[in-house]
């Protein structure tokens, strides 16, 4: 059996999935900020080996620390080599090639392709039919964009929840929860219109991340929605690791021994 536990650690929450022959069997999350006090708890859960997507450097450095003084192998995503999508020169982030890799394999094997990804910041990354890397669009998500207008204009209120509706509102609560919401509809519509235009004739859509749920209620344009898609593609990443050559973290290696498969 093989086991591994995902790790993708965004800049506003980190996510677990314990994996088993590539189904998901258990989960857990915290707060990105919170990862020197809440990760260690998370990890004893599950004595396997850790293949992590980061994209904030400092907390990843804390889970290895963490991973270290458990013994726990511990693999990087953008220590992997593969060879799903092409083109990218090193420089798509790891959270961002974990979905595509997945969107790929599962959703749009052999069709023209648009991940949306909906979280702290809004990402849609286009892949050809052949596999090929066709850029990326990046721009503020709808919890940061929230946060700063409750900063910047006095009567605007913070928000806890998820929002789900567009209509125009009568207050300035709903004013901003109908007005931010359409806004962000209106991003992945015009994106995704776009790019269908690009990409044409066939494009298959896929959207993750925390507002997918609430943005797909909205629009037609999106045709799949999977918010655990980065995980899913940092286990299909793992699938040609050999854990056997790779050392846990904070060990010597043994002789001739390498760090990837």
């Amino acid at each position: 059996m093989r086991r591994i536990l995902a790790v993708d650690m965004g800049n506003t929450f980190t996510k677990y999935a314990l994996f088993e022959d590539g189904a998901i069997k258990a989960t857990g999350r915290h707060p990105t900020a919170d990862t020197a006090t809440a990760a260690g708890p998370l990890l004893d859960q599950w004595d396997v080996p850790v293949v992590l997507s980061s994209v904030v450097p400092e907390n990843a450095d804390k889970l290895a620390s963490i991973c270290a003084a458990k013994g726990r192998q511990l693999m990087s995503v953008k220590d992997l080599t593969q060879a799903v999508i092409s083109g990218t020169s090193g420089e798509l982030g790891a959270d961002l090639l974990a979905a595509a890799v997945a969107a790929r394999k599962l959703y749009a094997p052999a069709a023209n392709l648009i991940v949306v990804g909906l979280g702290t910041a809004n990402t849609m990354t286009r892949i050809w039919a052949d596999g090929k890397f066709g850029g990326v669009h990046i721009t503020l998500g709808m919890t940061p964009m929230l946060e700063e207008l409750a900063r910047r204009c006095a009567l605007v209120p913070q928000f806890a929840e998820a929002l789900d509706d567009i209509k125009p509102g009568f207050n300035t609560e709903d004013a901003v929860r109908g007005g931010t919401l359409l806004g962000l509809v209106g991003i992945v519509e015009a994106w995704v219109g776009r790019s269908r235009k690009e990409m044409a004739p066939a494009v298959v859509t896929v959207a993750t991340g925390g507002w997918s749920a609430a943005v797909s209620r909205h629009t037609d344009v999106l045709d799949h929605v999977d918010g655990e898609l980065v995980l899913k593609g940092i286990d299909l990443l793992a699938e040609t690791v050999d854990w056997s050559l790779v050392r846990p973290t904070g060990k010597a290696p043994a002789a001739g021994s390498a760090t990837t498969a």
